[in-house]
């Protein structure tokens, strides 16, 4: 029967796109710098979230001549679909200029400004400017005020088809919970973070004492990516300069390597001690945390909340972690104890085998990449 396991776990690797991991932000950029009574915005979206008419030649693109010929049209579009409020006042759009992105034209650039009849405190942003494809149905808008003055602030969000509005420069209490609400969905959607978890979670819960062993593995590797994600963020170390692409590889290999422990019956001898399985699930879990610090500073968060923004999504990323694998973990359990001993030991190979060749799937596909 594992053969077939193992064709159906294979099937969904190859299956799962290559952004399935914790730690990427999407493509879709915007700013909006607010000075004095106007918001200055930059906006680069794909070209086929905009009205297809504009596309003469009907490739997907546009082209330097399409956006000359139809920069009137792109950009009272973008005023209609792109709009910003202070309290119940909508900005007065004011359009500057459009012109294509260098990667092939599949992307337009966007300026323009709103002016409010006041100096707004807070900014409200609504858009609809999504795709149908994957890779446009996000986009990533930092906002940002006071700059060159004593108290300069910027904030970021990531903007949804199901979360299409936001409100900058509100209180710390509600950076937090924005926050928390985005490391929340960051980390359920972050396959290869969840994988390494209950990967090492179930070689473990086959231990002696498994709950203590639970516990340890828990509190390791929380401790461990929230200490890199404070400390990349605070610039120690040169940890923020790691390129993200070395981070993904070793997140992949991490993958890799727990799964590897598990296909020795429950991880070779040395492993059996609790200090060394500690630090070494701490060591992988610095890896993670890596990659959450590079998917925070996407964001590019400052000024007085950036404690607030650092701390909500932390603790989004725990509660998430744990709405997500205590249940499977139960379940993994409940169906391990329902087998017989050689029953236990084969679901568990077949799961680490599975596990090891996603992992290098994931490694191969994001060091190609």
């Amino acid at each position: 029967m594992w053969p077939i396991l193992l064709a159906i776990l294979l099937v969904g690797a190859l299956a799962l796109p290559r952004s399935a991991h914790a730690h990427m932000m999407p493509a879709q950029q915007g700013t909006v710098n607010v000075l004095g009574k106007s918001a200055f915005v930059v906006l680069s979206v794909p070209a086929a979230v905009l009205d297809a008419r504009n596309d003469d030649d009907r490739d997907g693109h546009l082209s330097d001549s399409e956006i000359g010929t139809h920069q009137t049209e792109l950009l009272a579009e973008t005023g209609r679909r792109f709009r910003l409020f202070h309290g119940g006042e909508c900005g007065v759009f004011v359009p500057v200029m459009a012109r294509a992105e260098a990667d092939d034209h599949r992307h337009v650039t966007l300026l323009f400004k709103a002016d409010f009849s006041v100096e707004p405190v807070d900014v409200r942003v609504e858009t609809d400017l999504f795709g149908a494809a994957e890779d446009e149905r996000q986009l990533t808008i930092r906002a940002s005020r006071g700059k060159g003055g004593p108290h300069p602030e910027n904030e970021a969000a990531v903007l949804r088809p199901s979360a299409p509005t936001h409100a900058f420069f509100r209180s710390k209490y509600h950076l937090f919970l924005d926050f928390f609400q985005l490391g929340f969905s960051h980390i359920c959607s972050g396959f290869d973070h969840l994988l390494f978890l209950l990967t090492v979670l179930l070689g473990v819960a086959r231990r002696p004492r498994p709950f203590r062993a639970i516990l340890g593995v828990l509190t390791a590797f929380t401790a461990a990516h929230s200490v890199a994600l404070v400390l990349a963020l605070a610039g120690v170390g040169g940890l923020a300069r790691i390129p993200p692409v070395l981070v993904e590889a070793l997140i992949a290999a991490t993958v890799i390597g727990a799964a590897a422990a598990n296909l020795w019956d429950g991880g070779p001898t040395l492993t059996r001690t609790v200090a060394v399985r500690g630090a070494i699930v701490f060591a992988c879990g610095l890896v993670h945390g890596l990659g959450f610090a590079g998917a925070l500073a996407e964001m590019q968060v400052g000024g007085a909340g950036r404690a607030a923004s650092v701390f909500g999504f932390n603790a989004g990323i725990e509660l998430g972690q744990l709405a997500v694998v205590v249940p499977l973990l139960a379940l993994g359990l409940a169906v391990h104890r329902a087998l017989k001993p050689e029953q236990q030991r084969q679901a568990l190979r077949v799961l680490a085998t599975g596990t090891a060749l996603l992992g290098c799937v994931w490694f191969v596909s994001r060091v190609a990449g």
